[in-house]
């Protein structure tokens, strides 16, 4: 299903809508330790991983990633889990895990992916600490130019 294209400046809480822009500020990725079956944040029971639903489970490192993107109406915070990380940065999930370990790795992967036009579908949220709206990524694609025009042309007509 086709997900609505919106501009940052008409977002809601709760849309679950396309969005279209630039990357402009990338943060190193935070990694917690996860359920291999629900993907929620384990606990930490003696020396050994609790997931709520799933009992003791081999923790799986997932990561997340903010950053800044712009669609030149406005800017939002982007969050992105898992998949999505390697998907934006642009490498595979082995080498997001590297980048736990290596400052220098990270740098070079920030400068080849700052500026890059990306298409994010997720779901607006409210971030109730710092009173402000994220967007939470559900899946990230590049821009394709050509389909980006074409869908652009269509929407004028």
């Amino acid at each position: 299903r086709k997900l609505q294209r919106k501009q940052i400046k008409d977002l809601q809480i709760g849309d679950n809508v396309s969005l279209s822009g630039t990357i402009v500020q990338l943060f190193e990725p935070k990694f917690y330790n996860a359920c291999p079956e629900c993907n929620k944040k384990l606990g930490l029971e003696g020396d050994k991983y609790k997931c709520d639903v799933h009992g003791i489970v081999k923790e799986k490192i997932t990561p997340i990633l903010n950053l800044f993107f712009d669609d030149s109406t406005e800017n939002i915070r982007i969050v992105a889990f898992r998949d999505n990380v390697a998907e934006i940065l642009k490498i595979n999930n082995e080498e997001v895990i590297k980048l736990k370990e290596d400052t220098n790795k990270f740098n070079e992967v920030r400068e080849k992916v700052m500026g890059t036009q990306i298409i994010i579908n997720g779901k607006v949220v409210k971030n109730e600490m710092f009173d402000r709206l994220e967007f939470v990524a559900n899946s990230i694609k590049e821009v394709n130019v050509d389909e980006l025009v074409d869908s652009i042309s269509k929407e004028l007509k």
